[in-house]
């Protein structure tokens, strides 16, 4: 307490807006040991996917509509048989599902749902055991997840999951990581032009109405799919979905500096 009344006073007498406490930030000191500058696209080349996916494609979706906004338009561009897609959805409620379904059976792909509660994604025995069960059995090529960093704890749940299934030994690690955005443009290495499949992802973005009433995701994908062209030196108003790709072990190794021991139950 003392110390947010300190922080209180000393923004109304020095700034014209409120300084929330960052000094709680916890989280700090192992983003600092995972990426030693902020500067990525310094030591990070972006380089552009033009082919086409084939074998099986897992999406790890935290919530309905996370799996559109992150690739949606890689969805819609990249892949040979969508049908060799399956989605993970970690949670969803009554009307997310109906939607979930709804873009799912439009855009051709498979899913499940994990069951689990918003901002309550309890990484123990069981639900490790259930998530372990369904990779394995899709034997996928690649799998795709909330970036690392994303802004959202929920986001971030997802990777401490898959770290806790390479840890014990639960799944087979012969497929890729594609690390994709929600609310974060750090880092990325490989991105994908959805400039021609931009109107139809909103289109399927909206099929959240759930969603869409409490924010304008459309909007705020398209923004952020804007500005990840300013990493390709085009004067052309481009939309790219990027990702940060790269193999599962070495995916592996930033897990376990960023998460804290998990206790497992």
């Amino acid at each position: 307490m003392k110390r947010f009344l300190k922080n209180y006073l000393y923004s109304k007498s020095n700034y014209k807006f409120f300084i929330k406490n960052y000094t709680a930030l916890n989280d700090l000191k192992q983003i600092s040991l995972c990426m030693k500058s902020m500067r990525h696209s310094l030591i990070l080349e972006q380089v552009e996917w033009k082919r086409k996916f084939t074998g099986n494609t897992i999406i790890l979706a935290p919530h309905g509509d996370d799996e559109i906004i992150g690739l949606g338009g890689t969805i819609l561009k990249s892949f040979k048989d969508r049908s060799k897609i399956h989605c993970i959805y970690f949670s969803t409620d009554k009307e997310r599902a109906k939607e979930c379904k709804i873009v799912s059976d439009a855009l051709g792909f498979s899913y499940s749902d994990l069951g689990f509660k918003n901002y309550n994604f309890k990484i123990n025995t069981k639900n490790l055991l259930t998530l372990s069960k369904k990779i394995n059995s899709l034997k996928p090529k690649r799998i795709f997840l909330p970036l690392l960093f994303d802004d959202n704890d929920d986001h971030r749940r997802v990777s401490q999951f898959l770290m806790e299934l390479i840890k014990m030994k639960l799944i087979n690690i012969n497929f890729e990581i594609w690390g994709y955005q929600i609310y974060t443009f750090f880092p990325t290495n490989i991105y994908i032009d959805i400039t021609k499949e931009i109107k139809k992802k909103n289109y399927f973005i909206r099929k959240y109405k759930s969603q869409i009433i409490k924010k304008n995701f459309d909007h705020l994908s398209t923004a952020v799919n804007a500005y990840n062209s300013r990493f390709i030196n085009t004067p052309k108003k481009k939309y790219l979905e990027s990702f940060f790709v790269l193999p599962v072990n070495e995916y592996f190794k930033l897990c376990k500096i960023y998460f804290k021991k998990t206790k497992i139950y």
